[in-house]
């Protein structure tokens, strides 16, 4: 999502039984706003709608689109999910209702820690990331009214996609880019949307995604909550390339404070070949269920939510939430306060991601525009082969320095 431009749907209008209250955000397709729904009998609840921006809600592709997503998400009910209620169209205008989450993204929770001088938590991370596996599993395990696959991928797994709310729930977000692998694509052949520092090698490369794909982005967000840093940045085209390649610093070696065990769950889970990953979220979920059960006896959910309550107190208290926290917690996170502002250990602040945003990149149609597509591709291996010669050029000046280390910090710890 970016900044707020000009709305095309003014507070306080209608569409269908809702009641638009204030912007929340908006994408490249949608906008998103909170609202209110007015039942019968005077009920009434808070819910999220997601409404076709005005310029493109005559385009009869991205109608198409948001009807796809409407259908797919509508079957998922879980509780690590964001639940889809209803979906609509009034006089041309498209919209998706679905649960409003009291809470922040995994993406605030790490700017404000950051902020405050603190890591999150080891056991938290893992916590987080085994509660967002959980609602994937679903998802890819979805079946249609005959019990078949629909082969879900949701292709878009990030911070800004995960929530924690204020009551202690996880909740993966936004399955607005999720096809069923036997769907008819929608965008152009090849098309690969998202925030494409947490692709998956064979996204980077075009290939097909199937739920390992969303097995190695949780690997990735579990790397970046737990070291500050995501494991390749730059832009589109180099990025691609590492991710592609697996030129990534292993977390142990990035970070050595960070536990053994869970260093070993993430890089498992962010292997190159994906018949050498967790071969599903569900997995991956054991996995860290089971380094938890070990180092971290009862950390869950409910935990990260403190966590999220103690940092975000004044917004918690405006969504009716009290912080509601035991005696000496701050310090007790004592541990876990970062090392002095300076260098990569400060780099949580931002990484970047949120600069370089969404991004889809989409090869041209293989049969009308054939020679297109040579003089594209040739043009594309020129403008690689530079890049890879002037990064080589960079690296040996710099004379291969020893990967940034972020600071001692505990093992595991106890969570508050």
């Amino acid at each position: 999502m970016s900044d707020l431009g000009e709305a095309t749907q003014p507070e306080g209008q209608r569409i269908g039984p809702y009641l638009l209250l204030s912007r929340l955000a908006e994408g490249g397709m949608a906008e998103v706003w909170l609202a209110r729904h007015e039942g019968p009998g005077g009920l009434a609840r808070q819910v999220v709608v997601k409404c076709i921006k005005g310029a493109r809600a005559d385009d009869p592709r991205f109608r198409r689109m948001f009807v796809n997503e409407a259908e797919l998400a509508m079957r998922l009910t879980h509780g690590n999910i964001a639940q889809v209620f209803d979906f609509g169209e009034v006089g041309g205008q498209y919209y998706l209702a679905m649960e409003y989450v009291r809470g922040v993204t995994l993406a605030q929770l790490r700017k404000r820690a950051a902020a405050a001088g603190l890591r999150i938590p080891c056991p938290l991370c893992a916590a987080a990331i085994r509660e967002a596996a959980r609602g994937l599993h679903h998802a890819h395990r979805a079946r249609d009214e005959r019990g078949r696959l629909l082969g879900i991928v949701h292709r878009d797994v990030s911070p800004e996609n995960i929530m924690v709310s204020f009551d202690g729930q996880v909740k993966v977000v936004d399955f607005g880019i999720a096809r069923a692998e036997t769907s008819v694509r929608l965008t152009a052949p090849g098309a690969i949307k998202g925030k494409y520092l947490y692709f998956a090698p064979e996204q980077a490369r075009f290939e097909a995604v199937d739920a390992r794909t969303d097995v190695f982005a949780c690997g990735v967000v579990l790397y970046q909550l737990l070291s500050g840093r995501l494991p390749v940045r730059g832009r589109v085209l180099v990025a691609l390339d590492d991710i592609s390649k697996g030129r990534w610093t292993p977390l142990s070696e990035l970070d050595p404070s960070i536990p053994e065990g869970l260093a070993r769950i993430v890089d498992h889970a962010m292997q190159v070949d994906p018949a050498a990953r967790h071969p599903s979220a569900e997995a991956l979920e054991r996995d860290l269920g089971g380094w938890l059960g070990r180092e971290a006896p009862g950390t869950d959910a409910s935990a990260l939510a403190r966590f999220a309550r103690y940092l975000f107190a004044e917004e918690a208290r405006e969504m009716g939430f009290d912080p509601d926290l035991p005696p000496g917690y701050a310090r007790s996170l004592a541990p876990w306060r970062r090392p002095p502002a300076g260098g990569e250990a400060a780099e949580g602040v931002s990484t970047g991601a949120e600069a370089l945003a969404e991004t889809e990149v989409a090869p041209p149609p293989t049969s009308a525009r054939r020679g297109l597509l040579l003089a594209v591709a040739t043009l594309l291996v020129v403008v690689l082969a530079v890049g890879a010669l002037l990064l080589l050029l960079q690296r040996g000046a710099t004379a291969r320095r020893p990967a940034a280390r972020l600071g001692s910090g505990p093992s595991t710890g106890q969570v508050p």
